[in-house]
């Protein structure tokens, strides 16, 4: 097997990444992180280098460090946010492996990775008719649970953000790709909270009612409002958006007795009522 050597950018804000990159060394390979601010390095092992610029001099950056051969592939989690936007048309350039992680198309138990981009840049294919056929064929595996909670996710996060109180001093220029300042989420979570447990118990009768009522419904689950994915790839602006143009065609189309079920994202921190 050919050693290759791995550059990863941003990760999830856990040690999957460091994880994985311990994986790769011990199989020979080498691993190395570009980090953009001091929460990159909070759960990397091994070396590493710092990127203190501006991103608009990204791209020139990222072509000086591909075109020496360097390194054999790029690793990104998410292929939206800027940095690694700005990086993945070099890295394909210059002959590297794109390898873009992204939360799971299947959850739980599952995450996904595919060669070049994900979601609207994924080369899966856009035909449902491919799924239904290909689907049968795929072996059953056993699928085992892993310990993942909100409060583990948290934890990691206000870790992460912590570190980064720290940037003014080595990264000045960095830019968060977030709309919203991690105290301003935080506060808006916890307000959020305490509403999710006021209605717990009224949103599981309706639920019920709903499901015995044996009414037609159709059921839509909102993203979090501001994802990059619908930012980057969808007509639509944010969720306000979304709900305005379901509940106008909705209420031309469906028929009346059908009802449109709306289902908030478990994680939108309730910015927008």
């Amino acid at each position: 097997m050919s050693k290759r050597s791995f550059l990863f950018l941003q990760g999830p804000r856990t040690p999957f990444f460091k994880k994985l990159a311990a994986a790769l060394r011990l199989n020979g390979h080498q691993a190395l992180q570009l980090q953009f601010n001091e929460g990159d390095g909070v759960y990397w092992q091994g070396l590493a280098m710092q990127y203190r610029g501006r991103l608009e001099n990204l791209p020139q950056n990222y072509r000086q460090l591909f075109k020496n051969g360097q390194f054999t592939d790029l690793v990104v989690f998410g292929d939206c946010r800027p940095i690694h936007a700005l990086a993945i048309p070099e890295a394909k350039a210059a002959g590297l492996r794109v390898h873009v992680f992204e939360e799971g198309y299947i959850r739980p138990h599952w995450i996904t990775l595919e060669i070049n981009g994900a979601n609207a840049h994924s080369h899966l294919p856009m035909d449902p008719t491919w799924y239904r056929d290909v689907g049968p064929s795929v072996p059953a595996e056993k699928v085992e649970s892993f310990p993942g909670s909100f409060s583990q996710r948290a934890l990691h996060d206000v870790a992460y953000n912590l570190c980064n109180l720290g940037n003014y001093l080595r990264f000045p220029h960095y830019q968060r790709h977030a709309l919203h300042s991690p105290l301003a989420e935080y506060t808006a979570y916890i307000q959020r909270g305490f509403k999710v447990l006021l209605r717990r118990k009224a949103n599981r009768k309706l639920i019920e009612q709903l499901i015995a009522s044996r009414v037609p419904y159709f059921v839509l689950p909102l993203q979090m409002d501001g994802d990059y994915q619908v930012r980057q790839h969808s007509p639509f602006a944010d969720m306000k958006s979304v709900l305005t143009h379901a509940m106008n065609s909705f209420s031309e189309n469906a028929d009346s007795s059908a009802l449109l079920v709306v289902k908030n994202h478990p994680l939108d921190p309730g910015f927008v009522n």
